[in-house]
């Protein structure tokens, strides 16, 4: 947020500066997660990867991509998340004509009902972003597990203990029935 008036003296008002600082809002958790995502890579399956001849690209694609994706894809929601409010900040600084000029307008007039209803708006468009990568995450996943079709409810499925108790008291049966033949 520090670097608005900086990209204002720089690059100037319109729609360029809030790109570049929705763009840097972005890259940061993105960045961070990546990392992360790569460190946890359990180094014994890099290290297998590399005695079968993957490197360069290849490493990146078949292993480490794979890999930290979910890393990686949580960076983007949360970075996608950060530039709705990359986008007001810098509606406020650099101008605009977005629901950054509108806040900016509703807070001068002293419109809090106005003010509030912008905030939700903003609120909702942020969670909107947020689940709109959550199904794109669900549907490209290629290692996801389909739910099941009809899942047991809690109250009709079988006690645990009460299976396991019977199926002991079986093999303990058969096991004598054994014994005595």
């Amino acid at each position: 947020m520090a670097l608005a008036p900086l990209l204002v003296i720089w690059v100037g008002y319109g729609l360029t500066p809030i790109v570049l600082l929705c763009s840097l809002i972005v890259f940061f958790p993105l960045l961070l997660s990546t990392v992360l995502g790569l460190r946890s890579i359990d180094h014994e399956v890099v290290e297998a990867a590399e005695l079968d001849g993957a490197s360069g690209w290849r490493m990146i694609r078949y292993i480490e991509a794979p890999l930290s994706r979910a890393a990686l894809l949580s960076g983007v929601r949360n970075g996608f998340t950060l530039s709705v409010t990359g986008a007001v900040v810098g509606e406020f600084v650099m101008g605009g004509t977005g629901l950054g000029l509108v806040v900016s307008m509703q807070s001068a007039s002293a419109d809090t009902t106005g003010l509030f209803s912008t905030l939700i708006v903003l609120c909702v468009l942020a969670m909107v972003i947020y689940l709109g990568l959550i199904a794109v995450e669900r549907f490209t996943d290629p290692y996801r597990v389909p739910r099941a079709a009809h899942p047991v409810p809690l109250e009709t499925a079988p006690d645990l203990r009460l299976v396991a108790a019977t199926q002991a008291h079986q093999s303990h049966t058969s096991a004598q029935k054994e014994l005595v033949a």
